[in-house]
Order: structure tokens, then C-alpha cells, then sequence
């Protein structure tokens, strides 16, 4: 699902451009934000590490740079980092897929208004998706 939803008929200005790029990019940094706040949290509580240990172990483990200076020490906190690696490694990537995204949704937007500038903005859906299909 697009973060800004655009009606084909109407052209994509650039300010509309520039407000799905932002929009995307907020929610990923949003995604990310979350994803460090809830494991420094849980190393913070789970292996009673200091905020500023827990945020840099958390860090390190999500870059997967992994210098063995901290580590989970009790069954509690060896669990949660795994369940937690798992969820936001899962979280990171679909940030990555958000981003790289923009420019093909962006394309595929200027094309459905080529396409409906040539044929009209009154489509009903059966026509366009025998223009789209060709059947």
C-alpha cells in the first residue's frame, strides 16, 4: 500500500512527488526509531545493561557488525535477541524495499497519468483494465 494515495487522473506535481518521498521516508526513519527504541529497552530491562550500553549493543547487532565487546549474558537476554534480530531485521529490510520503491512507484505514477491524459480521465474500471491487460 502506497503512503499517499494518488488518483491517476490527477498529474503528479512535484509537490506531490516530494510529499510521497517524505511521507516514505518519515515512516522509515519512524520504523527505525522503533525498532532501536524497543531493543534498547529490552537489553536495558532483560540484561540490566546501562541505556548507553544498550543502545550501542543494539546498534551494533542491527549493522550486524557484531564486535563481541557485549553479549547477552542470561537465557532471558540470549531469546530476546534472537526473537528481536529476527522482527526488526524483517522491519529494516521492508524500510529498504519502502525506499527503494520510490522511484518505480513515482514512474508508474507518471505513466498512469500518460496513459489517462491520451484516453481521458473518465475510464470506468472495466475499460482501463482491458487497456492494461489487453483482454
Amino acid at each position: 500500500s502506497s503512503v499517499l494515495h494518488h488518483h491517476p487522473s490527477k498529474p503528479l506535481t512535484r509537490l506531490k512527488a516530494a510529499k510521497y518521498i517524505f511521507l516514505t521516508l518519515n515512516q522509515a526513519l519512524a520504523n527505525s526509531v522503533f525498532v532501536i527504541a524497543a531493543g534498547s529497552i529490552g537489553f536495558y530491562y532483560i540484561e540490566e545493561m546501562t541505556v548507553v550500553d544498550s543502545f550501542y549493543f543494539t546498534t551494533v547487532l542491527l549493522t550486524s557488525v557484531g564486535y563481541g565487546d557485549i553479549v547477552p549474558v542470561t537465557a532471558a537476554g540470549k531469546i530476546f535477541t534472537t526473537v528481536f534480530i529476527i522482527v526488526a531485521g524483517t522491519i529494516l529490510l521492508h524500510n529498504m524495499t519502502l525506499i527503494s520503491m520510490i522511484p518505480l512507484e513515482l514512474r508508474k505514477r507518471r505513466i498512469e497519468h500518460a496513459v489517462l491524459g491520451q484516453f481521458g480521465d473518465h475510464l470506468t474500471d472495466d475499460e482501463l483494465r482491458e487497456l492494461s491487460t489487453g483482454t
